[in-house]
């Protein structure tokens, strides 16, 4: 289950990157459009205002070049004279207006990339979250050692001359369930990780190509920054038009990235088999019940250990032995439902996997509501359950070694040495 977990903080390191690319992305781009309207701010024009001598007539023109040497001498041959001025171009505005444009259409990309990002890193952070706290159960519930059969669990007393062999049947019936149950619990635990990892898993292939597509992006104004924007390269025209183009080609990108996050969405949404198998998941827990577990399925929980003895008396040390016994089974069942405490604790302060893209509304986060409600059922149906199940295994056997010794024919004193061993 570790690798399963490693797996999932590789791909949430993955999730962290495109954010900060993302990033980088928005200020490579915002570089670019800021050349650009630097190029705009430094485009000039020569204006002239040509006045005619005899009429005083005046025309204006603005040329992207000085008048040269021979179109001066004509203008002055022939009467007329000129003043000459260097002035914003008269298109400036038209070009800053189209350069608006873009920026609007690169801002909206922009936001919306860094938006799906951080959303695909706090989902992944989400479930990784999730995967930590299970994995940590995992390995506290895989440490409590469950015996397989009554004579696993260690004792310096006997039953011998234990004159209810059905008590005694019931009691080892009883170990068995006990111990299949936390068999099947810790099964199921892992196949739950085992799920967790498969659901990131799904998302692999998307965050690769997010990344390529970013790459791409990152790419293309990396080629523009490298173009020359000297003022004398470039025309007003020509300026309208490769800030048009920006446009094109980011809204290219966004078209891209949006069909990439529909896919995601329809894969995180998950087929009806993901619900099917978390179904069946539960319904194993609660298949794990058995009539003698009055009050909720799953854990099963111990039967009650016949009170009747046999004909005829055990000597005083038969029943210490017994007694011994017990102890020790009341002992280990009831130490056991304590160490459930740290597991259960765990569990239910694990996170839940949050709702990821609600942005979007086509995503009904179907496999995380899944998990969750497994997640759920495991603490409550398993978890909290097997604690109950230790704690009231404790106590039958506590009350069948009273009700037991009690019908013995005990005097006092020996019936205070064996009440005092049950009692320390």
């Amino acid at each position: 289950m570790n690798d399963s977990y490693n797996a999932a903080r590789a791909i949430e390191q993955t999730c962290l990157d495109l954010v900060e690319s993302y990033g980088q992305l928005a200020e490579e781009g915002a570089n670019v459009l800021g050349n650009i309207k630097s190029v705009i701010g430094q485009l000039k024009q020569w204006k002239y205002t040509v006045t005619h001598g005899q009429s005083g007539h005046t025309s204006v023109e603005y040329r992207d070049d000085p008048y040269a040497w021979w179109e001066k001498a004509l203008i002055w041959t022939g009467g007329m004279s000129f003043s000459e001025e260097v002035v914003d171009h008269p298109r400036k505005q038209e070009a800053l207006d189209a350069l608006a444009e873009t920026q609007g259409i690169v801002d909206d990309a922009d936001e919306k990339f860094e938006l799906d990002a951080e959303h695909m890193r706090d989902s992944v952070t989400s479930i990784a979250e999730h995967m930590s706290g299970w994995v940590d159960v995992s390995s506290r519930f895989s440490q409590l050692v469950y015996a397989s059969s009554a004579s696993q669990i260690p004792t310096s007393g006997d039953l011998d001359g234990w004159r209810s062999p059905s008590a005694s049947d019931t009691y080892g019936e009883n170990v068995a369930l006990q111990h299949d149950a936390h068999e099947t619990t810790a099964t199921s635990i892992e196949t739950m990780l085992n799920r967790d990892a498969e659901f990131l898993s799904s998302m692999g292939t998307h965050l690769t190509q997010f990344a390529e597509l970013e790459r791409a992006q990152y790419d293309y104004y990396v080629g523009l920054a490298t173009e020359s924007w000297v003022p004398d390269e470039w025309s007003i025209d020509a300026i309208i038009n490769i800030a048009g183009t920006i446009g094109e080609k980011v809204g290219e990108y966004k078209t891209l990235q949006i069909a990439e996050i529909e896919a995601l969405v329809t894969t995180l949404n998950s087929a009806v088999t993901d619900i099917l198998q978390t179904e069946s998941q539960k319904n194993e827990l609660n298949r794990m019940s058995e009539p003698t577990g009055a009050g909720g399925v799953g854990w099963p929980m111990p039967a009650a250990l016949s009170g009747r003895k046999g004909v005829g008396e055990s000597s005083f040390e038969d029943l210490k032995f017994q007694t011994q016994y017990f102890k020790d089974h009341i002992e280990y069942w009831a130490d056991m439902s304590g160490d459930f405490d740290a597991v259960i604790d765990t569990a239910a302060n694990t996170p839940a996997i949050e709702t990821m893209f609600h942005q979007l509304p086509g995503f009904m986060a179907t496999t995380a509501a899944g998990l969750n409600s497994l997640a759920d059922h495991i603490v409550d149906a398993a978890l909290r359950r097997g604690k109950r199940a230790a704690a009231e295994m404790s106590d039958i056997l506590d009350g069948t070694i009273r009700t037991y010794l009690e019908g013995e024919d005990l005097n006092a004193a020996e019936a205070r040495r064996l009440e005092q061993m049950l009692d320390e």
